[in-house]
């Protein structure tokens, strides 16, 4: 300190002399201590203290670092942030990220808002809705494992009708011995006879027919 007499020059950065003439007391602030400019933050998610400019001696010896006056403040996770998307705010993660609250393809949802994809859809064999590529709302649509539509038969097709498309129903196919006498459609290489799907009669290896009516089988033409 100034006019005292001290045990030595006590010139070196952050010294002075105490008011016993010992050269061991910090004098709080010293020109040869550097100005601390801490980071700015582009988001509500992080922020810092001001830069420090004054009292800039930490201790007898020693000034100020940045380390230690700036060190960052994380909002709460869950705290809303900038926005992320059109209409969607993030959500801070407690450790400084402004993320993106929605989730991906395939994961539980139940509203189109909490996806990426904007589509909450009914997933394939019941059991709620997951994140899809597509609104799949196909009367024969369900969104996959992976959160991907998919041709789907949800039950949802009317009586004595399959799904024919993701998107349309069709009559139910009959297998063959199975009946047609309400006009249903017979399974490929069958036809209706008599009300009942029959299957083309086959060559055996003896070349007789298996079947020897013509009830049971349709011969080939």
């Amino acid at each position: 300190m100034s006019g005292r007499c001290c045990e030595r020059a006590c010139n070196g950065t952050c010294e002075a002399c105490s008011a016993l003439g010992d050269c061991n007391v910090s004098p709080g602030n010293d020109p040869n201590c550097p100005r601390i400019d801490c980071p700015t933050s582009a988001t509500v998610c992080v922020s810092y203290p001001p830069d420090v400019s004054a009292n800039l001696c930490a201790s007898f010896g020693a000034c100020r670092d940045q380390q230690q006056e700036c060190r960052p403040r994380f909002a709460p996770a869950g705290t809303a942030c900038e926005p992320v998307a059109p209409g969607v705010a993030g959500q801070c993660d407690g450790s400084g990220n402004c993320k993106d609250p929605r989730v991906g393809r395939g994961v539980p949802c139940t509203t189109g808002t909490q996806c990426v994809s904007n589509n909450c859809s009914a997933r394939v064999g019941g059991g709620g809705t997951i994140c899809c590529d597509s609104p799949c709302t196909g009367v024969c649509e369900a969104c996959g494992a992976n959160g991907v539509c998919t041709l789907n038969d949800n039950g949802r097709c009317g009586a004595g009708q399959q799904c024919a498309t993701r998107t349309t129903c069709q009559a139910t196919i009959v297998p063959v011995g199975g009946s047609c006498a309400g006009g249903q459609p017979c399974a490929a290489d069958s036809t209706c006879v008599a009300g009942v799907c029959r299957g083309l009669c086959r060559l055996a290896a003896n070349n007789a027919t298996q079947g020897s009516r013509y009830d049971d089988c349709v011969l080939a033409q």
